[in-house]
């Protein structure tokens, strides 16, 4: 069975438990909270073949969703190009991310601990004046974060992962490279967050 398939089971499974729960809790619309923020760090850089690492993040949108029953939900978001052009000849890569956080929210006065997993797919785009290839990569880990909050409405947090990442392959204008090849990344991050709530 493929890895990718596996993998998104298993995730299915995890997130059906806490969400069960908030199905049969009373969450009422002003019990929720919701917001956005930001993150700086360290990131892996997928460039084509090359893994290049980067002093700060690729700077993913967070939109946190906290509910009174000490569930948080955070979606996430991000893109990057890298564009070059040398001899006449232009090439480019992209990277077009989206991902979910479930945790257990527990608070005590004005800081927020967290701990749960994050997992999302990544979509790499190369084009080039001879031909466009593409590639979807998963990822999933722990992670566990705290943030302290200077307002109800601003907070300044840190969060740390544990993220493994299986690297698809590359297909070239449409079509699988004819060979399959099992890559994946085990990376830790540590992140800084600024979120704002509403």
């Amino acid at each position: 069975m493929n890895r990718k398939v596996m993998l998104t089971a298993c995730l299915m499974t995890l997130l059906a438990i806490p969400l069960r729960s908030m199905a049969d809790d009373d969450v009422t619309p002003k019990s929720i909270r919701i917001g956005i923020g930001t993150s700086i760090g360290s990131d892996l850089l997928i460039s084509g073949a090359e893994l290049v690492m980067l002093p700060v993040n690729l700077g993913n949108l967070y939109f946190p969703i906290v509910f009174s029953n000490n569930v948080r939900l955070e979606p996430e978001i991000g893109f990057y190009r890298m564009g070059s052009s040398f001899d006449g000849h232009d090439s480019s890569n992209s990277n077009l991310r989206f991902g979910l956080g479930l945790f257990y929210n527990w608070s005590k006065d004005t800081l927020n601990t967290y701990f749960g997993i994050r997992t999302g797919l990544m979509y790499n785009l190369r084009t080039s004046d001879s031909s466009d290839s593409s590639r979807t990569d998963l990822y999933i880990g722990p992670a566990l974060g705290t943030e302290y909050l200077f307002s109800k409405h601003f907070s300044l947090g840190v969060e740390a992962q544990l993220l493994y990442i299986d690297l698809g392959n590359w297909e070239t204008d449409g079509l699988s490279s004819g060979s399959s090849s099992e890559s994946s990344i085990i990376s830790t991050r540590a992140l800084v967050f600024a979120r704002v709530y509403f």
